[in-house]
């Protein structure tokens, strides 16, 4: 698995890296994020500070070896009070003293509920950073879908901007052969006109949906595949099962919400950390002490001892300071309770929410495709009755409005319902691998 997901990296860095030679495809562009976004990196580096705080934890409940030595010069003066025997001096000698000493932890309920904790926190930081690489991950389909849609708009407003020009010219030569009017003349202009600065405001909408893009994968908006949203199948991305299977399956692998219930588990470690510090510790110790000339009435001597016991450690009075942090570890784990039940009840209330929005955009994005057929039908008939003599120069010129404007809010429709789907599936940790793929094979069948 590891394998096969460094492989994928690599194969995303190297797109990264080769510029833009070629068209962008999904699923590239969500492998390319993944190596290029910063904020991805930041917390995949927090996942493993927080991973290295298990070893460390339980380092003290592991033997703790540890070794001294100690070498002086030394010169001894010795005065007798109340005696007559005259001072004398020793000289100078050497001394010194070495000692190998072990500890193993026999009872210490503060390092072990802190063992715990430690754990606690590294699976809530593997939960976090699953949730942020689900981030990572909609920010990328994000941001592809709304370049796709922003294009889209561009390109249904300067087929519009186009229309209204050919009709501008058709009304002045209708006006120049004495069967139009001046009034349609100005009507067409104006509507010229406005499509004009539709055309300068959806290149901006654009260029900024690109720019975005590019800030998140890496990669220059121009180079995302080309897609015909007609071509799209909006039955295809039906979510199925039942409803209160997929609600059931997000409370219990939603990353949000697991990554809570780790810190809840990791906040009750740490309460019982810390009222554990009333409790004694026992350690086991092992001691081999060599010394030379250790005193002044050993000058010339050497010892060496071992010690082989037990030590018990009594905590009896710390000025409140255990019953205090016991207090501040409730507190904590009381806070990150409500956090856990609040985030809970917001993320089942938006699986509600996308879940329904998935379910009327399939049937929205399935009228809006009739109403592209219908206004495509009323804008020929538009046309004929204008000839005929039925209809106005301003029939005609709403119906061409119209007919771009269903192109314009289908396109709209159908990739914000793929990034409605694909917004559930996060919510249930999901949109790793085969997901993206089935995203992007269907967008694949669009490809102009």
């Amino acid at each position: 698995m590891r394998i096969a997901r460094k492989t994928a990296l690599a194969a995303a860095l190297a797109t990264l890296l080769a510029g833009p030679a070629h068209a962008l495809d999904l699923k590239t562009a969500y492998e390319s994020a993944l190596v290029y976004d910063a904020e991805y990196l930041a917390a995949r580096s927090a996942r493993d500070e927080a991973t290295e705080g298990v070893p460390v934890a339980r380092a003290a409940l592991l033997p703790q070896l540890s070794y001294y030595y100690q070498t002086n010069r030394a010169k001894t003066d010795t005065h007798y009070i109340e005696s007559a025997r005259p001072d004398t001096e020793s000289g100078h000698y050497d001394s010194g003293s070495s000692a190998v000493s072990l500890r193993q932890a026999l009872v210490r309920m503060p390092a072990w509920y802190s063992l715990q904790a430690a754990k606690a926190s590294a699976g809530a930081a593997d939960e976090t950073f699953r949730n942020d690489t689900q981030r990572v991950g909609m920010r990328a389909v994000t941001a592809f879908l709304a370049v796709l849609a922003a294009r889209e708009t561009l390109e249904q407003t300067e087929n519009h901007l186009k229309a209204m020009e050919a009709w501008l010219i058709l009304a002045e030569k209708a006006f120049a052969a004495g069967r139009g009017t001046r009034t349609d003349i100005e009507d067409a202009r104006a509507r010229r006109d406005l499509s004009r600065a539709k055309v300068a405001e959806t290149r901006m909408q654009l260029s900024a949906a690109e720019h975005n893009f590019e800030v998140i994968v890496g990669q220059q908006g121009q180079v995302v595949d080309r897609t015909d949203p007609l071509l799209l199948a909006p039955d295809l991305l039906r979510i199925g099962g039942l409803k209160d299977e997929w609600l059931q399956k997000i409370e219990d692998s939603n990353p949000e919400i697991e990554s809570l219930r780790k810190q809840l588990e990791g906040a009750q470690a740490t309460v019982a950390q810390m009222r554990s510090g009333h409790l004694p510790t026992i350690d086991l110790v092992a001691t081999r002490q060599n010394s030379i000339s250790d005193t002044n009435n050993s000058v010339g001597v050497e010892y060496t001892t071992t010690y082989v016991g037990v030590r018990v450690d009594v905590p009896l009075i710390n000025g409140g300071g255990t019953t205090a942090q016991t207090s501040q570890a409730r507190a904590r784990k009381e806070k990150i309770q409500q956090t856990y039940e609040s985030t809970r009840r917001k993320v089942l209330a938006e699986a509600n929410r996308l879940l329904l929005a998935v379910d009327q955009g399939i049937e929205q994005t399935h009228a809006l495709r009739q109403s592209i057929a219908s206004a495509e039908q009323a804008l020929i008939g538009e046309k004929k009755g204008l000839q005929a003599g039925t209809r106005t120069f301003v029939d005609v010129l709403d119906a061409e409005r119209r007919y771009h404007e269903a192109r314009r809010d289908h396109a709209t429709a159908i990739f914000e319902l793929a990034n409605n789907r694909f917004k559930f599936l996060a919510l249930a940790g999901g949109i790793e691998g085969e997901s993206v793929e089935s995203l992007n094979a269907w967008l694949i069948k669009g490809r102009r």
